[in-house]
């Protein structure tokens, strides 16, 4: 099973900001209001839930609450970063507050001894935005604190806008803040200044082998660029982002457990219940992923292992149960399923809808031409269905959806809308293997390092099934 939290009614999961201590996994997060408008993530805390495993979750009281109306963070407690320092655990945040005569936005401190219970510090705020190097409209957030060991010093990293920029919509840097205390702090010159984007939202930074990664969100997108040091130069890769549906894995973050590195993220609420390119502000905490370097340097995500293993022949596809739409299927004696059709469509179906879907199998093709992949909540007739395939002639992984529409000349189709679609590295003729899982109205899908996160709501409930076009293919169940 995939992981979803939300929590109670009328709150939403946002910016989760992901710790390991003590052999435990923290998701502090932005606990916002489910209702749709702006203001949905004003006067948000900082909850928190802990995990041995990944899997299961336990909720512990608020880390923060927002200030008075005269503080810094009376208007909310937003993103930051969690660091130890011996037997301290410390909390550096964005306190918000419009109109605040000091700035909107200022940097804030708290500390504890557990990790649970934290005490603001008296001095906050800590950092106030206003140097040669940043200070245009008042951007100033997400600190992100870590030890540079190298030097000697610690570092925090901050969303803010640069003095002059070229025009607003290119403010956006990546600044840099170093203390020798924790409590002191002095600003020097932005570590990413690309006059490219109008923020650079919630920054995390680390090393992996002998690359420094940067990472960074666009109103949500989460991307990455490379460099020999973490002063850059930056280097983009081929493929900078992190998940297929763009802007559903929202603001995601780091955090390393002494073996692996994991990417902790949210998927968005969608507008009005309608599938759409992007989502609302705050949603569901969803599955979090293994990075790996690859042998070029690039980075991919996996599903861990503990969510992979879930997996088993009891989710899957039945042959027996399904009927063929169109097309020839065939089943092997190894109980793997063949679509024969050279050219066309093929499309089989389940006879019987699940709710929930955990899906692992290999596609095999003989040729790197034509698509072959899933349909999900499929109406009998496939007059409304979601399809997920692998596109071998274009080398991507892509969503589509058809919906049934009436016409003054009797019934229509819609036709395709591509929701997401994004190139998957090596895909070629040979064996692919897929991962899927579909649960709360959130498609999660991992192929060869890809991942797509994408909410579902045009079509609710319908059949499982597999499809091809021009071309054949062979899948295999797997446990």
């Amino acid at each position: 099973m995939a992981l979803r939290y939300m929590p109670e009614p009328g709150r939403m999961v946002a910016d989760l900001i992901p710790f390991y201590d003590e052999e435990y996994y923290h998701a502090y997060y932005l606990k916002g209001f489910q209702e749709g408008t702006g203001w949905a993530r004003h006067h948000t805390p900082w909850a928190h839930l802990r995990s041995k495993d990944l899997m299961a979750w336990e909720e512990l009281p608020n880390a923060l609450e927002t200030g008075t109306q005269a503080e810094p963070d009376g208007g909310a407690c937003f993103t930051g970063s969690v660091y130890r320092e011996g037997e301290t655990v410390h909390i550096f945040y964005t306190g918000f507050s419009p109109g605040h005569p000091d700035g909107r936005e200022q940097i804030m401190h708290a500390t504890s001894s557990d990790g649970i219970a934290f005490a603001k510090n008296p001095a906050n705020p800590i950092l106030r935005v206003g140097s040669e190097h940043y200070g245009y409209d008042e951007d100033f957030r997400d600190p992100f604190v870590f030890r540079n060991e190298e030097e000697g010093r610690y570092w925090m990293l901050f969303t803010a806008g640069c003095r002059h920029p070229v025009n607003g919509n290119r403010r956006g840097v990546i600044g840099l803040a170093v203390s020798d205390d924790l409590r002191n702090w002095r600003f020097e010159a932005p570590i990413y200044a690309p006059d490219a984007y109008p923020s650079l939202e919630c920054p995390d930074l680390f090393r992996m082998g002998d690359t420094w990664y940067l990472l960074f969100s666009q109103f949500g997108r989460t991307e990455y660029r490379m460099a020999n040091s973490p002063y850059g130069p930056w280097t983009r890769p081929a493929n900078p982002y992190f998940d297929a549906g763009d802007y559903f894995f929202y603001a995601a973050k780091s955090c390393f457990d002494g073996a692996d590195r994991y990417l902790f993220g949210w998927c968005g609420d969608l507008a009005e219940g309608k599938d759409a390119p992007r989502a609302m502000w705050g949603g569901t905490f969803v599955t979090p992923r293994k990075i790996v370097r690859a042998e070029n340097g690039e980075l991919r995500l996996a599903c861990p292992d503990i969510y992979a293993s879930s997996v088993t022949k009891s989710h899957h596809l039945d042959y027996n149960e399904c009927i063929a739409l169109c097309g020839e299927w065939n089943e092997e004696p190894n109980g793997s399923i063949a679509s024969l059709r050279a050219t066309g469509f093929a499309a089989l179906l389940q006879k019987e809808a699940k709710e929930h879907i955990s899906l692992r199998l290999t596609v095999s093709k003989e040729e790197r031409t034509g698509t072959a992949g899933i349909v999900l909540r499929a109406s009998d007739r496939l007059d409304n269905a979601y399809l997920l395939g692998l596109d071998y002639g274009a080398g991507t992984l892509r969503l589509e959806r058809y919906r049934a529409v009436r016409a003054f000349h009797g019934s229509a189709l819609d036709g395709e809308r591509i929701l997401c679609e994004r190139p998957v590295p090596g895909l070629a003729a040979g064996d692919t293997d897929l991962l899927v899982f579909l649960q709360d109205d959130i498609l999660e899908v991992f192929v060869s390092g890809v991942t797509m996160t994408v909410p579902l709501r045009d079509i609710r409930g319908g059949g499982l099934g597999l499809y091809t076009s021009d071309g054949s293919a062979l899948f295999t169940l797997k446990s």
